[in-house]
């Protein structure tokens, strides 16, 4: 009758005007097929834009409550907006459709039972969780937190509140942490100590194996040394071996698996090595880790003098008297490649005298008895004495 056609003629507009609509919807990603029909897409775009008018609050009542996701310090109101429109359609798409995009997304989902058409849609909620914790440590992995490698959610989230707590601490705890690493003191800011702690809780996260390629990435040996090591290097060319003393060790056999601590501690160790060469320190070309260390720590107190104690201290370092007249940068900056040069290697030093286009031979002595210390100290008092050159006003 009348009534049935005029139900078909608004069927019928109702579908027109959807058709003329479905072109926006595909621009924005979401084609009809998707969800089997244009109603069900339109009812899609309805839900997110009531969505698009939810407040902060509402999104992080949604991320906890519909989506049963525990509370995460790091999930920002962008994050839960656009997780909030991934799940709406998600939850929307057809069962053959939401296993393509877990395929696209390399979501694994073969060992669920979908049958023939999983009418339940328990299978297709399973999918819409997998998703959701796919983009998870889609987002994780975006703020550095190194989700796909940890794997384990909870695991992520207590990363996630220690560093949260490790960013509230106070200045002077974060000093005292610094320091018994065995680290030395420099006025670091804030935000640097806060970025050296959060890694820790991070390392510590992580499988060892991953910890471990870190650790080779970095340059960092998984192993103690050996009992012997090549410190010092002759005239001729030829390395001269030297026992290692106990404290080298660190409490571990020569040869033996470092642990995990003893990884993070070195790894940590090595990320400041790379910082103070930077710094001009020569990090690298330095054997001891620990006399980089004091040159830092040196070097600090030597920023805290004032001019005249700057020369008195220039003067002490058998430095030439044409620098006196330098101004207080030019002074530590050449004070700095000094205290560099007391530490290098012999071999190096030759190789700094050579760059500088001094003589890297160093005399006999009396029967030609001279030790490795005396010669080592002719060339560092040959590098120092070029320095008159840099330094003179002509």
């Amino acid at each position: 009758g009348d009534d049935d056609n005029e139900e078909a003629r608004r069927r019928l507009l109702r579908q027109l005007s959807l058709g003329q609509l479905s072109a926006s919807w595909e621009r924005r990603g979401l084609h009809w097929k998707l969800f089997g029909s244009l109603e069900a897409c339109a009812e899609v775009v309805e839900r997110l834009e009531r969505g698009q008018s939810w407040s902060d609050e509402e999104l992080a009542r949604w991320y906890v409550e519909d989506c049963a996701l525990p509370f995460d310090a790091s999930q920002s109101a962008d994050d839960n907006r656009r997780l909030f429109e991934q799940v709406t359609v998600w939850t929307s798409m057809l069962p053959k459709e939401l296993r393509a995009e877990c395929s696209s997304r390399g979501v694994f989902f073969r060992d669920l039972d979908f049958g023939s058409d999983d009418s339940s849609g328990s299978s297709s909620a399973s999918l819409v969780k997998r998703l959701v914790m796919d983009e998870k440590f889609r987002i994780w992995d975006a703020k550095g937190l190194r989700a796909s490698e940890i794997r384990d959610p909870e695991r992520i989230l207590n990363v996630i509140e220690q560093q949260e707590q490790i960013h509230h601490l106070p200045l002077a705890d974060l000093k005292a942490w610094y320091s018994s690493l065995g680290l030395p003191e420099e006025s670091l800011a804030r935000s640097d100590l806060i970025d050296l702690a959060k890694l820790l809780p991070l390392w510590e996260a992580l499988p060892l194996e991953h910890l471990q390629a870190e650790c080779r990435k970095w340059g960092v040996p998984l192993e103690t040394p050996t009992l012997e090591t090549s410190t010092e290097h002759g005239e001729d060319g030829k390395d001269h071996k030297e026992e290692l003393s106990a404290e080298h060790l660190d409490g571990h056999d020569a040869g033996e698996v470092k642990s995990q601590h003893t990884l993070m501690r070195d790894l940590l160790v090595q990320r400041r090595l790379k910082a103070w060469d930077e710094q001009g320190f020569q990090s690298f070309r330095v054997e001891n880790p620990e006399l980089v260390m004091q040159a830092v720590e040196q070097f600090e107190s030597l920023k805290a003098l004032d001019l005249t104690e700057l020369r008195q201290t220039w003067l002490e370092a058998c430095l030439p008297g044409t620098g006196l007249s330098l101004g207080r940068e030019e002074m530590l900056a050449c004070l700095k490649l000094a205290m560099v040069w007391e530490i290098l290697p012999f071999k190096e030093l030759r190789t700094e005298c050579e760059d500088r286009k001094l003589s890297s031979r160093t005399s006999p002595g009396t029967l030609g008895l001279r030790t490795s210390e005396e010669r080592r100290q002719e060339l560092i008092n040959r590098l120092k004495a070029s320095l008159a050159k840099a330094t003179h006003p002509s």
